[in-house]
């Protein structure tokens, strides 16, 4: 297949959204129709988000390669110095920006998914820097709704444990992403609520909380997906 414009379906094929962005928060209504976006970076937005840093530094380098190139020129050459320099410039540049720019190439240095998850359909726009792509699929189309904890190894999300659930698709490209948020050992409560049980004298919700892994805002969306799709439910805590 050409890496030429790679779309987003392509590449959660390859990687899925879990392990691309890490954590995605939890919707802000558990209602139907849910609606879920996740992504790296704003494509189309001209923005410098984090996917293009890589690019600014390496751009900047260049500028500066060509301006200890031009004093090389202007001296009649023979600075080791200068010609160190602009050799670093350019190297560092190239070792930088130079997958960035690959990347860029293809169209997926920066993407974006929003989902409409609906109680029939599931309507979905991807965007990357090379397109836009909307698509659609009935609810029908899709295995079940994956509920389950899950480790993360790298990056920002490093030895992180979150609880993910997802819409699974039998082509992983089509699978929606719908949220992944810290494992909680609270049931849900933020030190501030423990915090404020205590002073209002609720010991027994602290220590009801202490140690549960169950998140209400969670189990909320889980149950609307189940409730309005019709999906079955799978899920894995072990």
């Amino acid at each position: 297949m050409s890496e030429e414009n790679v779309s987003v379906e392509d590449l959660l094929s390859r990687v899925p959204a879990l392990v691309r962005v890490g954590g995605v928060s939890v919707p802000v209504s558990p209602e139907l129709p849910l609606h879920v976006s996740y992504g790296e970076g704003q494509p189309g937005s001209g923005r410098v988000t984090r996917p293009m840093v890589p690019l600014v530094i390496g751009g900047v380098l260049c500028v500066l390669g060509l301006v200890f190139l031009v004093q090389i020129l202007r001296a009649g050459g023979g600075d080791m110095n200068l010609t160190m320099a602009v050799i670093l410039c350019f190297g560092i540049a190239a070792f930088i920006g130079g997958p960035a720019l690959f990347k860029m190439r293809q169209g997926r240095l920066q993407w974006t998914r929003t989902a409409e998850i609906g109680p029939d359909m599931v309507r979905v726009t991807d965007r990357t820097d090379a397109a836009s792509t909307r698509w659609a699929e009935p609810i029908s189309a899709y295995r079940d709704i994956y509920h389950r904890f899950e480790r993360l190894d790298g990056g920002e999300t490093r030895d992180v444990q979150l609880e993910v659930v997802e819409l699974r698709h039998p082509n992983p490209g089509r699978t929606i992403y719908v949220l992944g948020t810290r494992k909680t050992a609270m049931g849900g409560m933020s030190f501030a609520d423990m915090v404020q049980a205590g002073r209002e004298g609720r010991q027994a919700d602290v220590e009801a909380a202490v140690g549960d892994t169950r998140n209400p805002q969670v189990e909320a969306v889980v149950a609307a997906l189940a409730e309005g799709t019709g999906l079955p439910l799978t899920q894995e805590f072990g």
